[in-house]
């Protein structure tokens, strides 16, 4: 078969310029080529430009929502790195690039990174004892912030949920009292549960924050949770104002220390004191 075009001196239609371009050839009609390489090369790139305005648009808006349901207070919805103070006394800017580290490190596709690595991301625990107030929730909220700001559009659920545990057996709480109704449309206690041990990094704020009358139940939530995402290989970030002894008698007592030392193996051994002074105090 021969050719069907014709090479020819063609007029670009977008600069006017002349160029050496084809003819192509469809039954009895004769289509000449457009415009001329250069401003081809001018189209496909604004046409790259839209589709990356588009894709950014998007990519924004999915970030909006995740922000808006992942857990985030409002009072630290505008807060992340850029707006924490590290000028502060204490250890607070060694802890402040630890936990930017761990946001910038943090695999957004967990499940094929978990298949590579074949071992769990590292747990992160920030304690402090006898001092509130020095940022712990604004540097876990940042973290959850980091990390959707680093999501590019890949095929992933949203990565963080934040949650304060007072928070959670609050809302455990209020499924006891659902109507029949109310329980076929609302979460139920295991539904919450499901969902704080699914998603790739879960941030507990507030750990052991407010005692609670039945024990038993805050410690067999706390490990059906911390032994499910143990098991999931899956990481979690805690704060919270108990040592390792405090935590060893809320979590469990003299006999049962089994969720302590799951967190204790998923933080490597590693838990980070925040020492300072109160920044709520320092601001008054």
């Amino acid at each position: 078969m021969g050719n069907n075009f014709i090479e020819a001196t063609l007029k670009c239609q977008k600069c006017g310029a002349e160029f050496q371009g084809k003819i192509y050839l469809c039954l009895s009609h004769k289509i000449p080529q457009q415009v001329c390489p250069q401003c081809s090369e001018k189209i496909l790139e604004q046409e790259r430009k839209e589709e990356e305005m588009q894709r950014q648009t998007e990519i924004a808006s999915i970030r909006k929502i995740w922000r808006e349901n992942c857990g985030i207070d409002p009072k630290y919805m505008g807060e992340d790195f850029s707006t924490f103070d590290t000028k502060r006394s204490g250890n607070i800017n060694e802890i402040y690039k630890k936990c930017v580290d761990y946001a910038e490190q943090f695999p957004i596709q967990y499940d094929q990174w978990l298949r590579r690595a074949k071992k769990p991301y590292p747990s992160l625990l920030l304690f402090s004892v006898g001092v509130w107030g020095n940022g712990k929730t604004h540097l876990v909220s940042a973290i959850a912030h980091r990390i959707f700001d680093r999501w590019q559009g890949e095929h992933v659920a949203c990565p963080v949920h934040l949650i304060s545990e007072p928070e959670l057996y609050g809302r455990i709480q209020q499924t006891f009292n659902y109507t029949y109704a109310e329980r076929e449309e609302k979460q139920s206690e295991q539904d919450i549960i499901n969902h704080l041990c699914k998603v790739r990094l879960l941030i507990i704020d507030d750990l052991g924050k407010q005692p609670r009358r039945d024990m038993d139940f805050v410690r067999r939530t706390m490990f059906d949770i911390i032994n499910r995402r143990y098991k999931a290989m899956l990481p979690v970030v805690i704060t919270t104002n108990k040592d390792t002894e405090g935590l060893r008698d809320y979590l469990g007592s003299a006999t049962d220390e089994a969720t302590l030392d799951r967190i204790i193996e998923m933080t490597e051994g590693k838990f980070s004191q925040v020492k300072g002074t109160s920044y709520r105090r320092i601001k008054k």
